[in-house]
């Protein structure tokens, strides 16, 4: 037996301009589908889209963290060759190698 699916409702007030409501009184009337429908289509087209761009944002966070942790990795290691560098240019002048 399939498990129900919870749906969660919400009751949204819209203020449309007259030009707006006779879009889609139009656009119910051509899906044969009430105006109410037609706007609870839309909002939930936005809301996956809210949802989408979210999940998109957060990869793209994600994404930037490895960089950064990767770039502070990168300058440490290139901190510690500098220091082997220099140390080895001072071991030189002080005992510079046989040509």
């Amino acid at each position: 037996m399939a498990e129900a699916e919870e749906v969660k409702t919400e009751t949204v007030t819209v203020t449309l301009t007259e030009d707006t409501l006779a879009g889609l009184r139009l656009i119910a009337e051509h899906k044969g589908i009430t105006v109410e429908e037609v706007i609870g289509r839309l909002a939930s087209a936005a809301a996956k889209t809210a949802h989408t761009a979210k999940s998109a944002n957060e990869k793209r966070k994600a994404i930037a963290q490895l960089i950064s942790e990767e770039l502070t990795d990168l300058n440490a290691k290139k901190d510690e060759f500098l220091k082997q560098m220099r140390e080895r240019r001072e071991q030189n002048k002080r005992n510079p190698p046989n040509p």
